[in-house]
């Protein structure tokens, strides 16, 4: 498990394992840390190296030989940090380049806990100052995606974007727990008309289709009169639906 979490902030396999083995045993020269490992004996020094440059590892020599130790793993949160700044630092060129390219009649997919988390923050991104995100049907996502979604609530707050939703009718309890203001327009689909996959519209031309199954994932449809399509079905169900 450890390993794994090594991995997702930026170390490879090799260097994870070396990492974790210098943290489990001091002054290793790399010939034991080939032993301790299995990994081979070239690709351990290319490991060693890298972490070397991360910081991760410092190298003392003993009579003539070398030998290697583990750095405090609080360095870890250094090294995010900094991968964090250079980021941000060149973020507004990537945004310039990611504005630039032509964005209609485009289909993208997201899979996975992950990818559904992913399209959530770009739906709230995408969304202008005082706009509004029309979302049809769904399931509870508060269940699904724990305190995640409380962050998307705090950004759609911040940004002052006003949620105008219909909710399938079994998750009244639900509802019920949501903010009765302004910035919450909630109706109740009628019922026996129930909607699996949840819908999420952004603006004039972004449309979400969320489905969580076996593996969840997430259709976006970048068109605009398909999102204008969308925009009369959910006032024709608005219409129908009651107050919660």
């Amino acid at each position: 498990m450890v390993e794994q979490e090594l991995q997702e902030v930026g170390l490879t396999a090799n260097e994870t394992k070396i990492y974790i083995c210098l943290l489990d045993n001091a002054d290793l020269s790399a010939g034991k840390i080939t032993s301790k490992t299995g990994i081979h004996r070239r690709n351990v020094y290319d490991a060693l190296n890298r972490l070397l440059a991360k910081g991760l590892v410092n190298e003392t020599i003993t009579d003539n030989k070398k030998q290697f130790n583990a750095v405090h793993p609080k360095h870890l949160l250094d090294l995010m940090n900094a991968q964090k700044a250079n980021v941000e630092s060149i973020l507004p060129k990537l945004s310039n380049k990611f504005n630039f390219v032509e964005k209609r009649h485009i289909v993208r997919t997201y899979k996975g806990l992950e990818g559904v988390k992913a399209s959530y923050s770009d739906a709230v991104r995408q969304g202008k100052i005082n706009s509004e995100l029309i979302i049809i049907g769904g399931i509870h996502m508060k269940n699904f995606m724990g305190s995640f979604i409380d962050e998307i609530y705090k950004e759609r707050i911040r940004k002052n974007i006003t949620t105008v939703a219909l909710f399938n009718h079994q998750f009244q309890n639900r509802i019920n727990t949501l903010p009765k203001d302004a910035k919450h327009k909630i109706k109740v689909l009628p019922k026996g008309f129930y909607l699996p996959v949840q819908t999420v519209i952004v603006g004039k031309d972004i449309v979400y289709h969320i489905l969580i199954h076996d593996e969840p994932f997430v259709i976006q449809v970048i068109d605009e009169e398909f999102a204008n399509n969308y925009k009369k079905y959910f006032q024709m169900l608005w219409n129908m639906s009651r107050d919660p």
